[in-house]
């Protein structure tokens, strides 16, 4: 079954905050990105196919059905730091203070990692072959 990417939603669950409308609309969280989000669904859409790309570059092989969660996690995770670079570089570059950029990082760095150690030990577990039995075991 192939990967999907994460929904514009499930990007929205992971930064709620930025789901405000921007056209002084009340600025009322929305829980997702539309037309009226700064961004917008739109270039939420085009930042998770950047996403998804990057993690594919990190994790490579094959990803097996039951990983595929937190494969979609890890590229909303990536698409959540694309959005605080790009919408919010003044924060994104704060060092002084904990800004949701490095939290993303931080949560993004992890979630990768194990994804990637995950794929990586089933690729050796499939390449490595069954030991031939003892001629004394079979006596």
């Amino acid at each position: 079954m192939p990967i999907t990417a994460p929904t514009v939603a499930q990007v929205g669950a992971i930064l709620h905050a930025r789901t405000r409308a921007s056209d002084g609309a009340g600025g009322e969280e929305s829980g997702t990105f539309t037309a009226n989000t700064r961004p917008t669904a739109a270039q939420v859409t085009s930042l998770i196919a950047t996403a998804t790309a990057d993690v594919h570059m990190r994790v490579g092989g094959t990803v097996d059905d039951d990983l595929h969660e937190a494969y979609r996690n890890c590229v909303a995770l990536r698409t959540g730091m694309l959005i605080e670079l790009g919408f919010t570089p003044e924060q994104a570059g704060n060092t002084t203070d904990r800004t949701t950029y490095q939290s993303l990082r931080l949560d993004y760095g992890e979630a990768v990692r194990t994804l990637v150690a995950q794929v990586n030990k089933r690729l050796f577990l499939r390449r490595v072959p069954e030991p031939e039995p003892d001629e004394e075991d079979e006596g």
